[in-house]
């Protein structure tokens, strides 16, 4: 334990990959700052470890896990959302942000930013990102969904002030036999990727752009 005395936020940046095979914590004797792990490398970087993987920190300031905008990073780990004294802190997407498989997570009780690119490999968004704070998809970002059976509902996807499922972009990549299965309507305000698969809207509108003179954009290569 690193006793720092004064409240604010440190800054650790990471270039490389983050192997932790141990625990990090600075929570002891009169800790009150934050710590904000910063991905910025400019090659793909991965988390792994057998190790405790947390935000950490206990003081005034927010903890975070940021993923820079030149940083493309998979995560390998299932990663806590919040300190060990249960304090929130965000997480961040400014880069690129892959999974390995459908077992690896965010989970606790931490917030989420998504500015930049995430490629789900679950069925749909919120059982990768499973922290219980709020979550945040703004419209500079895009999604990709590559699982057979992936689904997109107001349950299962954050939506906006108005309950609405409002994203920036969308990649549906689940493969020549999968299905993107739309369960309520969906806004994309930019660009509808058409890679691979389906997508089955039963009664509800994939509408893209934000409105009439703010058109979107299709790119179709399959389904």
């Amino acid at each position: 334990n690193i006793d720092w005395p004064s409240s604010g936020t440190n800054r650790i940046q990471l270039g490389g990959n983050f192997l932790n095979d141990g625990f990090m914590t600075t929570d002891g004797n009169t800790n009150a700052y934050n710590l904000s792990i910063e991905f910025n490398g400019t090659q793909p970087q991965t988390i792994s470890g057998n190790g405790s993987f947390r935000l950490i920190g206990s003081g005034l300031a927010v903890s975070s896990l940021e993923i820079g905008a030149s940083a493309e990073v998979t995560l390998d780990v299932t990663f806590r959302t919040n300190d060990d004294n249960a304090v929130p802190g965000d997480i961040i997407v400014d880069g690129i942000l892959r999974f390995s498989d459908e077992t690896k997570i965010f989970n606790g009780l931490g917030n989420l930013e998504l500015n930049g690119y995430v490629e789900l490999k679950t069925p749909s968004f919120n059982e990768h990102f499973q922290m219980i704070g709020s979550k945040t998809i703004n419209t500079s970002s895009t999604i990709e969904f590559t699982h057979p059976s992936s689904t997109i509902s107001t349950s299962n996807i954050p939506v906006d002030g108005l309950g609405k499922i409002v994203l920036g972009s969308l990649k549906n990549n689940v493969s020549n036999s999968g299905v993107l299965n739309i369960f309520d309507n969906v806004v994309i305000t930019d660009t509808l990727g058409m890679i691979s698969g389906n997508i089955e809207t039963s009664s509800n509108t994939v509408s893209i752009g934000a409105s009439t003179s703010e058109i979107g954009y299709l790119i179709y290569q399959n389904g």
